[in-house]
């Protein structure tokens, strides 16, 4: 009997271990840096990109300023494992956010679109410290 009892524990115990060892989980792996609360850009868009498990859906939410919902997409991961979306910005203040239900997992950032004329403007002037006067 004690025999049974310890390969039914001995089997719950490698279960739970190895199912702990493979959670689901995504990661974003370029077009924004979600390790930031807040960035800024001159770009009218940006392709998100990243990896997750096979069968894992992932949804993209762009809020504007006022907390507005403007665009969201939702997809199933494929066999590769990869996944990317293209999302526009508008001037101004737009927080994004991807999400999976199936990892329970969020990433958001808020990021600042700057008119194209400040970019204009910031390359077109040098200015050195001291040199104005």
């Amino acid at each position: 009997m004690k025999k049974m009892v310890f390969s039914l524990i001995l089997c719950l115990s490698v279960l739970f271990i190895c199912s702990a060892a493979y959670a689901a989980d995504f990661e974003i792996t370029g077009g924004i840096d979600f390790g930031k609360d807040k960035i800024s850009t001159f770009d009218s868009s940006k392709t998100i990109t990243g990896t997750a498990d096979e069968g894992m859906e992932i949804k993209i939410e762009v809020y504007d300023g006022e907390d507005d919902l403007k665009e969201d997409y939702s997809f199933v991961v494929g066999i590769s494992g990869l996944f990317s979306q293209t999302v526009d910005f508008d001037l101004g203040e737009n927080y994004i956010v991807v999400s999976s239900e199936d990892c329970d997992k969020t990433e958001d950032v808020i990021v600042n679109r700057k008119e194209t004329a400040i970019k204009k403007a910031l390359e077109e002037g040098v200015y050195l410290p001291g040199s104005v006067k």
